[in-house]
């Protein structure tokens, strides 16, 4: 802020006045108050001494009633420069932005050429959301004053904001040069160096910042993000529980140090800070969703849902919360909402990669294929290492393939791999060399495809090739529909040799066999709804069967109700898929959760019943009982969420019918 020279006033009042002003300029502010209060009672109309005063009171940290002072002050002398720019300051402190912009305005129309002036308008500016504009005042502020370290940092703030970060970064270089010790510009030149990818060297600049000023707590909240970013969140949590320490009323912060909670698997946590969050900032869009996504990870939907909607009547064009209320609604069974809900946030955001995908398994879920595939193909949007390669060959979309070759490779989950490589098989059939690259495990099994299907490492690629696709791709280039899923009896062969070694091992048939799994990937980002603690098996396994543990690896919670008896396991027999696959054709039935094992074992033609949560995965459609992928499946939903009972209990009823059948 700006005291300003002052001349006019009578011998006397000047010479008290300008006693004000060196008790003013040494810090002593409240000698300097008495001295502007005696000239104000000898002279209440006097517009420097209300100025002054207002002064005092900014520096008090009393920003309203600073802005009171100069109000009267502008009212005796409405042609008063400094008030104006200084109530600027002041409304910009109270977040008035609007009005804070205006007066700066008033005070450069008054006083051309004032570079302090152009940079504040700036700050105003750019915290309206007006860019570009800001950007022009911090230009003018420098052509006035090209040493302005100031307005050097605010500039370069200004770019980063318009995602010019290379130059924004040459901004904030500028400004340490001309002032070393500026914890600011060090700031703001992580920002840039974040916004480049560069994290180490962001970090390295927060540091710095923190380091020239450790009551820098935008600086510290900054740090977090970056070593979110950088997936370092027991970091990220600790550097916004110092920016928190240091400013307790910093919303972004607490919002911020939840999502590295919830990383981190800790949602109760997580929504604590959420809380906190809103309870300081109600209409805080970002928090609000956030604190949603909490609640559902807690199982507490319909409070989740209520969030979504508080982030969504915060901002209406928030595409990120219309797309987490759609994970809300479809976990709470309202497919045809959810869907409605993510083609709302792809409309507001057609580059939102997270809603296209998820539209797009919405639209499969409901067997809405033709519309569904599309969206689907966005998925590298969402996940940049599920985006098709980036080969100068055509991606293949459809086109003739007699005699040409076709390089196909996996993307996703071994089941997927397992379902999609029908196509591999299709594109063969029509006449094409297809080259398959596969996870390790899976060679054995895929070899068995088709005899123009070879198969390679999943990071191998072949030296020729006229087209390549992901292979959850090919569905769209085939044209699938619901009603044109390919679905042979069997499309997988388990390997002679290793039947007949499962054939010793097993020993005599004595009763009907039936091989188990339980649980998928524990890294797989909804395994704690596809996946059953075994004990939860124990009323299903009665002595009318065999029964085998189809499992390779068994967590700990499940070793010793698992190794204690009721089951036989085998684990590190099973090295591949080839073992597995074997192993399944010596069962006369499977029983398992969503995983690998049920693909293997559809695609094998063996009997399968497969037990689905209430939000299945799309390729299980909804409110059937059989899947149009694999012919022998038969598929056990839940009734409700969690209800894994229920699920058994309908195991436990169909299966004496099955027995019998064999028998019969």
């Amino acid at each position: 802020m700006k005291i300003g020279k002052f001349a006019g006033a009578g011998p006397e009042t000047e010479a008290l006045l300008q006693g004000g002003v060196a008790h003013h300029v040494a810090g002593r502010l409240a000698e300097a108050e008495r001295a502007y209060r005696e000239v104000l009672r000898r002279q209440p109309a006097h517009a420097r001494a209300l100025h002054l005063l207002g002064l005092i009171a900014f520096q008090s940290g009393e920003a309203a009633r600073a802005v009171e002072l100069f109000d009267r002050a502008i009212a005796i002398r409405p042609d008063f420069p400094e008030a104006h720019d200084n109530r600027g300051t002041a409304l910009y402190a109270l977040d008035r932005f609007e009005a804070a912009a205006a007066s700066y305005d008033r005070a450069i129309a008054l006083k051309p050429g004032q570079p302090g002036a152009h940079a504040n308008r700036g700050n105003a500016l750019q915290a309206l959301g007006r860019g570009p504009e800001a950007l022009a005042d911090y230009d003018a502020a420098i052509a006035l004053k090209p040493d302005f370290a100031e307005a050097w940092y605010g500039r370069g703030a200004a770019l980063s904001v318009l995602k010019r970060y290379g130059e924004a970064l040459t901004s904030h270089a500028r400004a340490i040069s001309l002032n070393p010790g500026y914890a600011k510009a060090f700031e703001g030149r992580a920002v840039a160096l974040h916004g480049l990818r560069r994290l180490p060297e962001a970090l390295a600049s927060y540091d710095q910042a923190v380091a020239l000023n450790p009551a820098f707590a935008e600086a510290w909240f900054g740090r977090g993000v970056a070593l979110a970013a950088w997936d370092k969140h027991k970091d990220a949590v600790i550097s916004h529980d110092r920016a928190i320490a240091l400013k307790p009323d910093f919303a972004e912060a607490f919002n911020n140090r939840a999502v590295s909670l919830m990383q981190l698997g800790q949602p109760e946590a997580a929504l604590a800070s959420l809380d906190e969050a809103v309870l300081l900032k109600p209409a805080f869009a970002a928090a609000q969703t956030h604190r949603g996504n909490a609640l559902q990870a807690l199982g507490r939907m319909e409070e989740a849902l209520r969030a979504h909607d508080a982030a969504i009547a915060a901002q209406d064009d928030y595409a990120e919360a219309w797309s987490n209320r759609a994970h809300v609604l479809a976990d709470l069974g309202r497919h045809e909402e959810a869907v409605a809900d993510c083609g709302r946030a792809a409309a507001i955001n057609p580059d939102f990669g997270i809603a296209r995908f998820n539209l797009g398994m919405g639209l499969l879920r409901l067997g809405r294929f033709e519309e569904g595939w599309p969206e689907y193909e966005q998925r590298g949007r969402a996940q940049p290492a599920l985006a098709p390669r980036p080969y100068p060959q055509p991606l293949w979309t459809g086109q003739e393939v007699r005699d040409r070759t076709v390089f196909v490779y996996h993307e996703q989950g071994l089941g997927d791999a397992i379902q999609f490589s029908r196509y591999a098989a299709m594109l063969a059939e029509r006449g094409a060399e297809v080259v398959l690259a596969a996870p390790a495990a899976l060679h054995g099994v895929l070899a068995t495809l088709e005899p123009r299907v070879t198969v390679i490492g999943e990071r191998e690629r072949p030296r020729d090739f006229d087209f390549h696709c992901p292979a959850p791709s090919l569905p769209l280039g085939f044209g699938t529909v619901l009603d044109s899923i390919p679905a042979p009896a069997r499309y997988l062969m388990a390997d002679e040799a290793a039947k007949t070694r499962w054939a010793e091992v097993l020993g005599e048939i004595v009763r009907p066999r039936i091989g188990l799994a339980w649980s998928g990937n524990r890294t797989h980002k909804n395994d704690a709804n596809r996946s059953i603690p075994f004990e939860r098996f124990g009323g299903l396994m009665s002595d009318a069967a065999d029964w085998v543990s189809l499992q390779k690896e068994l967590r700990p919670q499940d070793a010793e109700a698992v190794l204690g008896g009721g089951v036989r396991h085998f684990g590190e027999a099973l090295k591949t898929f080839s073992d597995t696959a074997a192993l399944i054709e010596a069962m006369d039935l499977v029983v398992t959760v969503d995983t690998s094992v049920a693909h293997l074992a559809g695609a094998l033609g063996k009997p399968v019943w497969i037990l689905l949560p209430f939000n299945p995965d799309w390729r299980w459609l909804l409110k059937r009982n059989d899947s149009p992928w694999y012919p022998s499946a038969r598929l056990f939903r839940q009734p409700a969420p969690g209800d894994w009972d229920a699920v058994l209990e309908d195991v436990r009823r169909a299966l004496p019918g099955f027995l019998e059948g064999l028998r019969r």
